[in-house]
């Protein structure tokens, strides 16, 4: 039941980049900046997950030394919790204006996608996402 299920979300996982990257989508070419503090990071996530796109928001959002934790509310309570030592690296796309950056855990498979209308909102999450991933990284690579 376990192998099943894991094919199934490395099925729909694959599918949903292979739509994202081609269905007009392009690379945005940026590099990470993890040049503030984890405080500040933290702050910067909660802030900037709700500066999403209005129908991506979630209705709250906790943010912790270890992970973010995204819960929305429409008919049934969905909660979506990234650990930040899974994260092993983010890239940006850009679709009709829409700037998306997408988290990869070490498989190079999608934890998560998150929607901008702002590429310096966009850049700004990453940035905050790459300083709790450092601070994490050795956590995570045994």
């Amino acid at each position: 039941m376990f192998f099943v299920i894991c094919k199934w979300l490395l099925t729909i996982s694959l599918i949903s980049l292979y739509l994202l990257t081609g269905c007009g989508s392009k690379i945005v070419p940026y590099t990470p900046k993890a040049t503030i503090s984890v405080e500040q990071a933290k702050q910067d996530i909660k802030s900037l997950l709700f500066a999403q796109i209005v129908r991506y928001q979630p209705g709250d959002s906790e943010i912790t030394d270890r992970y973010m934790k995204q819960t929305w509310a429409q008919k049934n309570i969905v909660r979506k919790t990234i650990m930040f030592e899974h994260i092993a690296n983010s890239k940006l796309y850009v679709k009709k204006n829409v700037y998306i950056p997408i988290l990869y855990d070490k498989n190079n498979h999608v934890l998560e996608k998150f929607y901008y209308q702002n590429e310096n909102d966009a850049k700004a999450f990453i940035n905050a996402v790459e300083v709790m991933r450092k601070a994490h990284k050795t956590s995570f690579e045994y």
